[in-house]
């Protein structure tokens, strides 16, 4: 005659079941129907031992007590969550640097590609991708230092033509002296303006894409004088800086800027090399008070053209009298990009010379160049007309 375990027919039957237990009160419930079912076919020739069923009741108890911790561990990270992303609503506004590899063209403003090179590079090259991988254009940069690097794209492709608004991708390629690989960490940059979830992810919304906060390097508000917006808001526009700077490359006269405070009978500016040692000497002759300059041939005082490279000058002046008139040297230039030393203090670009952020004294948009000129010539020919009006009078 064969013998059916009751205790193994309760389980399988519970074991096919799709209903499984999932609550503590549910586990308990079904050991005790097994138990039932155990105590009522047991063999009444040989019963079940009270130790067996003592350490039965603690097994149910254990697991009683695991299924509630695991209950309570469900809340907690529930209400972690909850704060979490309570706290992730303070980021919208604020404009943040988070590693990525993207890039948002705004409409007739441009996009600015920041990345951070390992070590120095002597070239650098930047592709850049549409939506659909395809190159549409690549950017070359010449020497780069080791650090934070900013570089202003206009929105265009390899033609010249301006592209839509929207997210491109990038990859920056830099190499040393020997053209071997430099490491880079591409980063992306822009305004939080809305936060959302997937799968129990909080993202933050950047120009339409999803930020994960663990990516976030950097935070700031993006509020008027907040010292990365203005940097960033420098790249593309003319600039004035206080610089005894200038770079000489072989081929262009640098044109040397300077300013007075006032009308200045003999004028002269001295270049020198990065050493200190006196290049050449330059008459400017008469100049009247603001912003004016001389040309500089690249030739020191014997004639003889110099390397290419960065030079300083200063500019003295006198009145009619002798007495010293006020001056100050200046650079005049278009922002390439802005740069960083390893004490994070910012520079821009340029040409080939680094200018502190801190010594720019005008910011205006590329192209007013000529209206300057046009604004200065018109400031000579008034002050030309004063000075002879008492010569037809």
């Amino acid at each position: 005659m064969s013998v059916v375990d009751p205790l193994a027919s309760t389980y399988n039957t519970t074991q096919s079941n799709s209903n499984q237990p999932t609550t503590a009160d549910e586990i308990q419930e079904q050991f005790l129907t097994m138990l039932m079912a155990q105590i009522q076919y047991q063999d009444p020739l040989d019963p079940m031992e009270n130790t067996e069923f003592t350490a039965q009741l603690a097994q149910i108890n254990t697991v009683s007590q695991l299924q509630g911790v695991n209950e309570n561990l469900t809340y907690l990270q529930l209400y972690m969550a909850s704060i979490n992303n309570s706290q992730s609503v303070n980021f919208i506004g604020k404009e943040v640097i988070a590693a990525g590899n993207s890039v948002h063209l705004d409409e007739n403003a441009g996009g600015n590609i920041r990345y951070s090179l390992g070590a120095d590079a002597a070239k650098v090259s930047i592709s850049i991708y549409d939506a659909n991988g395809k190159l549409i254009n690549t950017l070359y940069k010449g020497s780069q230092t080791s650090g934070p690097q900013t570089v202003y794209w206009d929105g265009t492709d390899s033609n010249g033509n301006a592209l839509a608004e929207g997210n491109y991708t990038f990859k920056v390629y830099p190499v040393d002296l020997n053209d071997d690989a430099v490491d880079v960490t591409t980063m992306l940059t822009g305004v939080v303006d809305g936060i959302t979830f997937e799968n129990g992810v909080t993202y933050l919304t950047v120009d339409d894409q999803n930020v994960a906060i663990g990516d976030v390097i950097e935070i700031g508000d993006n509020v008027a004088g907040t010292s990365t917006k203005d940097y960033l808001a420098m790249i593309g526009k003319e600039v004035t800086a206080s610089s005894e700077q200038t770079y000489y490359d072989g081929d262009n006269q640098p044109r040397l800027f300077y300013s007075l405070g006032s009308d200045a009978e003999n004028v002269s500016v001295k270049v020198y090399d990065t050493e200190g040692n006196l290049v050449k000497t330059i008459d400017c002759g008469k100049r009247i008070a603001g912003t004016q300059y001389c040309d500089w041939d690249g030739t020191d005082e014997s004639g003889t053209e110099v390397a290419a490279g960065t030079y300083l000058f200063k500019v003295s002046a006198s009145d009619s009298d002798g007495r010293s008139v006020n001056s100050q040297s200046l650079v005049n230039g278009t922002v390439d990009s802005i740069t960083y030393d390893a004490e994070k203090n910012a520079y821009a670009v340029i040409g080939q010379l680094l200018i502190p952020v801190d010594d720019i004294i005008e910011i205006k948009d590329s192209g007013s160049s000529s209206f300057r000129a046009v604004a200065d010539f018109i400031k000579d020919v008034g002050s030309m007309a004063v000075r002879a009006a008492p010569l037809f009078l």
